[in-house]
C-alpha cells in the first residue's frame, strides 16, 4: 500500500504524513515527536516523502 509508513527508526513508534502547508509534506513519529523532511522545505508530495521515509534498511 502507497500510504503504508514503516515504524519511526529511533523508538518504533507509529509514524504519520504532516501536512505543514499546501505544498509540504513531512514525516513524524506520534511518539518521540521525530519529523523527517528536506531541512525546512519537507517534500512538495506525500508520496515522495512516503517514499524516502520507507526508504531505510530494515533491521537485521
Amino acid at each position: 500500500m502507497p500510504d503504508e509508513l514503516k515504524p519511526c527508526p529511533f523508538c518504533g513508534g507509529e509514524a504519520e504524513a504532516i501536512n505543514v502547508s499546501d505544498t509540504t509534506w513531512k514525516i513524524g513519529c506520534k511518539n518521540c515527536h521525530i519529523q523527517f523532511g528536506h531541512s525546512w522545505l519537507g517534500f512538495a508530495f506525500k508520496e515522495n516523502a512516503i517514499k524516502m521515509w520507507n526508504r531505510r534498511s530494515d533491521a537485521k
